[in-house]
Formats: C-alpha cells, structure tokens, sequence
C-alpha cells in the first residue's frame, strides 16, 4: 500500500496561552492569520514540524524559544477544539520532539497551532 503526505493547514503566531481557543471560534467561516501549508506524513516528529515552522518565522529561530503546538479540530457541536500536543525548545532537544503525528491522533483536516513563545 502506498502512503501519501497529507496537508496540514498550519497557524503561526506569538501571544499569550490564553487566547488559543479563542482564534478558532469562527472557524472554519474565519481563519487566524499567519497561515503555512505543510505536506505531512503521519510518522512526522514535532520537531520535524517546528524545523519547517523555523524556515518562515523568526521568531522561533531563536535560541530557547518555545514552540507550544495544539490540535485543532471541530468536535460533534460544530465548535472547534483546541487539545494540546506537545511543546519543542528551539536550540536544544526535548522530550516530545520524537512524538510523531500519529501519537498526537492527527486525523486529515485537523489544523495545527503554533504559537510561539520567545520571552
């Protein structure tokens, strides 16, 4: 069997934890800014993900900066979720940059949040 990359529809941003949920609560009518499209394999490490986020913003290039990813997801109320999966530390090795996609249950047509924290 042949396996294909999936898109993942991609979020980048810096702000405060709090305010995560709050930018999918007019989804899929409304996206947050600051978009990537990433083609994925389900086997995909976080810090796979956070090396091509690197490429595009700045910001999380910087030593010690702190990369918090979520899925987002829409759930049986038409509401989307927000379920955090992991955090990478820009500059140094983790304990989730080996978690893959699949061991976050990654499903197509999820979205992923990035925010990044460089303080």
């Amino acid at each position: 069997m042949q396996v294909t990359p999936t898109l993942i529809r991609t979020f980048v941003w810096a702000g405060r934890a709090d305010a995560t949920v709050g930018r999918y609560q007019r989804a899929p009518a409304s996206l947050p800014a600051g978009e990537l499209h990433i083609h994925v394999w389900e086997d995909t490490t976080l810090r796979e993900l956070t090396e091509m986020v690197k490429e595009v913003c700045a910001s999380a290039r910087a030593v010690g900066a702190r990369l918090h990813l979520s899925l987002v997801y829409p759930c049986k109320t038409r509401e989307f979720k927000v379920r955090p999966v992991g955090e990478v530390l820009s500059g140094a090795v983790g304990d989730g940059d080996a978690k893959s996609l699949a061991a976050c249950r990654f499903e197509p047509g999820d979205y992923l949040d990035v925010r990044v924290d460089s303080s």
